[in-house]
């Protein structure tokens, strides 16, 4: 789950925004993972099996039930989140509706968010039972001993960090060659990516299941707390803006020591725990050897948040940065990821690489040297949920929705311009942008003026009258005429409520809401 929930600078006194953490969440994840007993048949479940297995850990103690389904979904219609992916060519979208395959844990949790699921599918996979008829886990002693031996390292020693490295990376193992991916040997030929030894496509799939439904249960939960809001989710962490009139404290070496949710909003906190999602992952701790009390990690803090899209924001406290998510350009420095998300056009930026052993294979390099060149930025809004020009988002209603939006967004850039929530509102409702938004804005207002649509043209005033008021020549009013005027085209926002404001008080009239409805695509 991979989303930014908001796009711009968010401050306010009184306020702290703390990133967040699930600790070892894959790792956790696969240690509450049963071995599957390939002899027992599947078997279909039903939405009440499916809260009941999901409601508590009764059901497989120490062990997730492995459930998949595929099913129609519907959340309501005021819902701020969904929790069910759609995969689409932006990767997985979280939409208001639609048709997915997923697992139970998130199944389990849209119902309690109150979607209307239909199962058009489902399939439940059984475990092996040991002789106390409890649950084979698959990973978790293995993951366990990795842990014991990495206690016997001190922290950031290399064979501590080496045995870290083998426990996270194991989930990958898990998922390798399942989809199609070449891989460039190093005489410059490919081949297809093999399975691992353990690759299972059931495993790796409840995995990410289990750490997404945990996610997705943080936000709708959070959200539902006073005076919190959620910014933006990655893969297992998000940024939460809490209230905070404490003091944030300093390391020996001054560095900011991130408070503990558990310190900040203690009812949240304890709310969160109660979740099955997140007992899961406290389970899979506990199954490695580890505290499950652990499960939940503060990595970082600010008072400001400038949020530009997934996997891209500048944290800073009292001015200072704190964490820069750099959403895949090289810069150390977040007040130039803030200039170029606020410049008004595409800016550039010299990017570093080394040659590809391919290229050197194939003799277009030499040898492993550093290239340079330039690249277009792109600060502009992913678009997987809708922005407004408050930078607040939705939810997308449909995949097909998200889509449309992105290619509107991409057609916008095409033509060298930010790709703003206005710029493609307007690209969406057919609005010619030549000479840029706030100019597509007024042309549309003196077509309406010109053509009398909506009351906009002033009574009793005469071509000549109008557009001496209005600064332009009689022949632009003339030409407006014959033009096309699209109506409920421009999206609402500062700039249009700025547009309208000067025209009407250059004709002197005022606006009613007919006039707006004529111009507004709300």
């Amino acid at each position: 789950m991979n989303i930014a929930f908001e796009s711009g600078i968010n401050r306010e006194i009184g306020y702290i925004i703390l990133d967040v953490d699930f600790s070892g969440a894959y790792a956790a994840a696969m240690a509450v993972v049963a071995r599957i007993d390939w002899d027992t048949p599947s078997k279909p479940v039903s939405q009440s099996e499916i809260k009941h297995l999901y409601k508590n850990q009764k059901a497989l103690p120490g062990a997730v039930p492995i459930v998949f389904c595929h099913l129609k979904f519907s959340f309501p219609e005021n819902s701020r989140h969904a929790c069910l992916p759609v995969p689409s060519p932006y990767g997985l979208l979280y939409p208001r509706t639609g048709v997915t395959t997923c697992t139970g844990p998130e199944v389990a949790l849209a119902i309690e968010m109150g979607a209307e699921i239909e199962l058009l599918t489902s399939h439940r996979f059984f475990p092996v039972w040991d002789s106390d008829m409890k649950p084979m886990l698959a990973f978790a002693d293995f993951l366990a001993v990795l842990n014991k031996e990495r206690e016997k390292h001190d922290k950031e020693t290399l064979p501590n960090l080496l045995l870290k490295e083998i426990s996270n990376s194991f989930y990958g193992k898990l998922a390798q060659g399942i989809q199609h991916r070449n891989t460039r040997n190093l005489d410059g030929s490919s081949e297809k990516l093999p399975p691992s030894k353990v690759t299972c496509p059931h495993y790796a799939a409840i995995c990410t299941g289990i750490v997404r439904a945990a996610l997705a249960a943080v936000i709708h939960h959070a959200e539902q707390t006073p005076g919190v809001s959620v910014l933006s989710a990655t893969t297992d962490g998000c940024m939460l803006k809490l209230p905070f009139t404490g003091e944030i404290k300093l390391d020996d070496d001054g560095k900011l020591i991130p408070p503990p949710l558990k310190i900040v909003l203690p009812g949240l906190y304890e709310r969160l725990e109660s979740l099955y999602p997140i007992r899961l992952l406290q389970a899979g701790r506990k199954n490695m050897g580890l505290s499950p009390d652990g499960w939940l990690e503060s990595k970082h803090v600010g008072d400001e948040a400038l949020t530009i899209k997934t996997r891209g924001y500048v944290l800073r406290y009292k001015g200072k940065q704190t964490f820069l998510a750099k959403c895949g350009h090289q810069l150390s420095n977040g007040d130039r990821l803030t200039e170029l998300f606020y410049d008004e056009k595409i800016g550039k930026l010299t990017v570093k690489s080394l040659s590809s052993f391919q290229d050197i294979a194939i003799g277009k390099q030499v040898d492993l040297v550093t290239i340079k060149e330039e690249r277009r930025v792109n600060t502009d809004y992913d678009f997987k949920r809708i922005l407004g020009s408050d930078g607040q988002t939705r939810l997308a209603e449909s995949v097909a929705e998200t889509i449309a939006y992105r290619k509107a967004a991409e057609g916008v850039r095409k033509t060298g311009r930010r790709a703003t929530s206005e710029a493609v509102e307007l690209y969406r409702a057919g609005v010619r942008q030549h000479g840029g938004t706030e100019a597509a804005m007024r042309r549309q207002i003196l077509r309406a003026i010109a053509q009398n649509i909506g009351g906009w043209r002033p009574k009793k005033m005469r071509d000549i009258e109008i557009a001496e008021m209005l600064g332009i020549s009689a022949n632009e009013l003339k030409n407006a005429k014959r033009r096309r005027f699209v109506s409920s085209s421009l999206p609402t926002g500062k700039t249009l409520n700025r547009v309208i404001k000067e025209i009407a008080k250059k004709l002197r009239i005022r606006v009613t809401p007919l006039m707006r409805s004529v111009l507004t695509s709300q």
